[in-house]
């Protein structure tokens, strides 16, 4: 059997994932997000400038 019912999980996004328009074309629909973070974790740059969490004690990495 289908079942067209909605699971709703909670995630964290950041980086590129936090555009909404960039959001949208990636999952399909439009979905708000609010302001987050993730305890013990940074957001860094590598050499071509795309972000990467990495964990690091006391920091807290913003997203949605």
């Amino acid at each position: 059997p289908t079942s067209s019912a909605l699971v709703l999980s909670a995630v964290f996004l950041w980086g590129t994932l936090a555009d909404p328009d960039l959001r949208a074309l990636v999952l399909g629909r439009d979905l708000p997000g609010e302001a987050a973070v993730l305890p013990g974790h940074a957001l860094r740059s590598d050499d071509k400038g795309a972000p990467h969490l990495v964990p690091q004690e006391g920091a807290e990495a913003p997203g949605l």
